[in-house]
């Protein structure tokens, strides 16, 4: 993408814990000036307090949408 737009973004995001040491959050960010977009969603087991280890899968793009699915740690706050 090149150039420069002036436009609006909305973006929504919701997080769940089902249990102590079991979440599931999902995002959803929409930007209007290059109509991009990406929607995320993650299970995932808290190892430590601040850390988690679990699946996350969504589709992102512009025009063209694509989707990916990874495993991996990421920080949970």
């Amino acid at each position: 993408m090149q150039g420069s737009e002036i436009g609006l973004r909305f973006a929504s995001e919701t997080w769940l814990d089902v249990s102590p040491r079991l979440f599931v959050s999902a995002d959803a960010p929409y930007g209007m000036a290059f109509q991009e977009y990406c929607a995320l969603a993650r299970i995932g087991f808290r190892v430590r307090p601040r850390l988690g280890l679990g699946l996350e899968g969504g589709a992102l793009g512009e025009n063209e949408p694509s989707g990916y699915v990874a495993l991996g740690l990421y920080p949970t706050f």
